[in-house]
């Protein structure tokens, strides 16, 4: 087992220069993730407890990328759809409640 050497340098706002045995790097961190000219990895974790995956290199990164864009917009957009259902109900319900109280009224 040898020594492994890996040094991040920060270039400005989430961005970073990577040193380590086997090159330099460049990435780019989000919330998601990290994306950088080595492909890009998805970050899922509990404070102190982290899972972190490397997905795609070179040719395979392209299409992970777009699937998990795609995933995310797809998440994103449910829940604008059902929240939006639910306000309607709720001001629905609303609604029907104050003309029948209206109609007891006169």
């Amino acid at each position: 087992m040898g020594f492994i050497y890996s040094k991040r340098v920060r270039a400005g706002k989430n961005t970073s220069i990577n040193v380590g045995n086997s090159g330099v790097s460049v990435s780019k961190r989000t919330k998601w993730g990290s994306f950088g000219t080595r492909g890009f990895s998805i970050k899922t974790g509990v404070p102190g407890l982290t899972f972190r995956k490397s997905y795609g290199r070179g040719k395979n990164a392209l299409p992970m990328l777009l699937l998990f864009i795609t995933a995310y917009a797809t998440i994103g957009i449910s829940y604008l759809i059902i929240s939006n259902i639910f306000r309607f109900i709720i001001w629905l319900i609303g609604f029907s409640v104050s003309k029948i109280a209206a109609m007891f009224k006169e």
